[in-house]
């Protein structure tokens, strides 16, 4: 091999060590995302529900705080709820709202949002 192909050789070999160097997976930002589960509503009485609202989610620690809001349903004053207490992190993977049902048969439309950096809406519809 003469100088110049060496020279050409030894060009190419240190820009793709460069390239493969530049985009190592440190540098790669994982964005976090929650991804909502599929929702299960139980008739626990005749006039009362429990919905469990479970998640997964890419690029969330264990540790990190979830919060769920629940907006309520529409038609208003169909139902009421109240929240499970506790302060729920990602590794929890759920929690649950008892329901009240005001009035029976009737189509609702509800509205689910996790707050925070792990920001996702969803709306949902269920007869009660």
């Amino acid at each position: 091999m003469n100088t110049r192909n060496q020279s050409v050789l030894i060009f190419i070999i240190a820009f793709l060590l460069f390239i493969d160097y530049s985009y190592t997976a440190q540098d790669v930002n994982i964005v976090k995302r929650i991804i909502p589960q599929l929702l299960k509503i139980k008739q626990t009485g005749e006039h009362k529900m429990v919905l469990e609202v479970r998640w997964d989610g890419t690029g969330i620690k264990n540790h990190e705080s979830v919060i769920t809001k629940f907006y309520g349903c529409n038609p208003n004053e169909t139902l009421t709820f109240r929240r499970d207490k506790k302060k729920h992190k990602f590794s929890d993977r759920k929690t649950t709202y008892e329901l009240a049902i005001h009035e029976k048969k009737v189509p609702v439309e509800c509205f689910l949002e996790f707050i925070g950096d792990l920001q996702t809406n969803m709306t949902f519809r269920f007869h009660t």
